[in-house]
């Protein structure tokens, strides 16, 4: 007769593979139905808890993954893959001394396993400064001697090399990978930055894609797959394969923009002597038009959000509305508050604003740090005004000050010239100077 302990256990683990296989293959839904069913006929398996908390952590439920991992320790508290998970699940909702406690008893389980060894270097660099940075180089140290081979490590050693200004050592290491796996995403964008700087476009833009085709969401790619068609001044190319050429393309841009202009010069002028004032503020216009152009398409992608890391903080059509179509939306604002109220520094200096306005969205949102958030705080602040002097400008009032531009121009000029000092700088522009 057979033993029904034995047929049990044998299901058991027969489920819990499967539910790993599903896990490793990203259905996380299938997978976590799985492992629940072994919870069903095994209340307390530790490793059903533990795939359910990496089930939660890969869908976002921090919470979860932690509640879930703490059952796993109470049930089974020696397992090096449990603590390798409660150091994953720990870290990721910044909890660096115990994450760094997890990988380090895992460790202690198994010294020799790479992964749970380059675990715990995460661990350390996440929790910053230059102790643990340097305790985290030598773990990955340690890692490549185990494995050579090992694409995080050499991924992250790329990375800091990148950060370092050391190109060919990063070039040695993305080298080093071999051919790369299209489904890691950060080797992707990795690979696409060092193709975009050695000037094959092409290349990197496929890197991009196959990043892309791993995180259609992830805006902070999405937005450098927009920046390689800008570096080749490709912008409106960039518009209309997002869109589809159907709304945004440049086309639908300018039409809108004439019916806007003429709208607003129809509702605005009031007076039959309006020739000579028109004169002279579409002359206004072409000064501001090419500068509008210049900033967009060239100075912002490729000296302010390629080098300060600011992405646009929406997706999808959002994004292509507010950012794409700037020159038309946004310069045909400027232009309209400009004939109601001939305020043609003032209504412009306002546009600028508001488009640090969005830049101190996206710092708020997705950075850390008092320093950071004090500045992104600041920048709200200054978007807010300038939209509301915008606002009243429209409606016919002239609330500008002359303070009040000086003010929003100096910040922008800091922040500008901040930026074109660290191109300069990474350029090796005071290299060349010296004559180095």
């Amino acid at each position: 007769m057979p033993n029904p302990y034995d047929e049990n256990s044998l299901q058991i683990a027969r489920r819990l593979f499967r539910a790993h296989q599903l896990l490793e293959l990203r259905r996380l839904a299938d997978a976590e139905a799985e492992f629940r069913a072994v919870l069903e006929l095994a209340p307390d398996e530790a490793l059903a808890f533990r795939g359910l908390a990496a089930c939660a952590r890969l869908q976002g439920d921090l919470p979860g993954a932690r509640g879930f991992i703490e059952q796993a320790l109470l049930l089974a508290p020696t397992d090096a893959y449990i603590h390798q998970e409660a150091g994953i699940v720990f870290s990721q909702i910044e909890k660096h001394e115990k994450a760094i406690y997890h990988f380090k008893l895992a460790v202690e389980q198994e010294p020799e396993n790479a992964d749970l060894l380059f675990g715990l270097a995460m661990a350390f660099y996440r929790r910053g400064g230059l102790r643990d940075t340097l305790k985290a180089e030598k773990l990955v140290g340690r890692v490549l001697e185990l494995d050579p081979n090992h694409v995080q490590a050499l991924t992250y050693k790329a990375a800091i090399a990148r950060q370092g200004l050391h190109f060919r050592e990063a070039e040695k290491y993305l080298q080093q990978l071999g051919r790369a796996d299209p489904e890691d995403a950060y080797l992707q964008s990795l690979l696409a930055e060092q193709r975009r700087r050695e000037g094959d476009i092409e290349l990197a833009l496929e890197h991009h894609r196959s990043a892309l085709r791993q995180d259609p969401g992830d805006r902070a790619e999405l937005y450098n797959y927009y920046e390689a068609y800008a570096y080749e001044n490709r912008l409106w190319r960039a518009v209309s394969r997002w869109d589809g050429g159907v709304l945004f393309n440049p086309l639908s841009q300018f039409i809108t923009s004439i019916i806007v202009f003429v709208f607003l010069l129809l509702l605005l002028t009031k007076s039959p002597e309006w020739i000579p004032e028109l004169l002279r503020q579409v002359l206004a216009w072409l000064v501001y038009l090419p500068i509008f152009i210049v900033w967009v398409v060239r100075l912002w992608p490729k000296w302010v959000a390629s080098r300060r890391r600011w992405h646009f903080p929406f997706t999808g059509k959002a994004a292509q509305f507010l950012f794409l179509d700037l020159s038309g939306a946004l310069g045909t604002l400027a232009f309209g508050g400009y004939l109601a109220i001939g305020d043609f520094i003032g209504v412009t200096t306002a546009i600028f604003l508001m488009i640090y306005g969005t830049i101190a969205a996206d710092v708020i949102l997705s950075k850390e740090g008092s320093l950071t958030r004090t500045m992104g705080l600041i920048l709200a602040v200054i978007y807010f005004c300038g939209a509301v002097n915008l606002a009243l400008a429209l409606l016919g009032f002239q609330p500008f000050k002359p303070t009040e531009v000086i003010a929003g121009t100096a910040w922008m000029l800091i922040l500008l010239g901040y930026s074109l000092f660290d191109e300069l700088k990474k350029k090796g522009w005071w290299k060349k100077r010296a004559g180095h």
